[in-house]
């Protein structure tokens, strides 16, 4: 089940990161964002 969808947009900085390194950030994002359901 879909329990929400989120989307996050790069800024400038964002871009200067590799793909790997960009991946990692936006796996760290979404457990910060989405905590409250993770951590319950």
């Amino acid at each position: 089940y879909i329990i929400a969808f989120t989307f996050r947009s790069n800024n400038n900085v964002d871009l200067n990161y590799s793909s790997r390194e960009g991946e990692a950030l936006a796996r760290v994002w979404a457990i910060i964002h989405f905590q409250h359901y993770l951590y319950d």
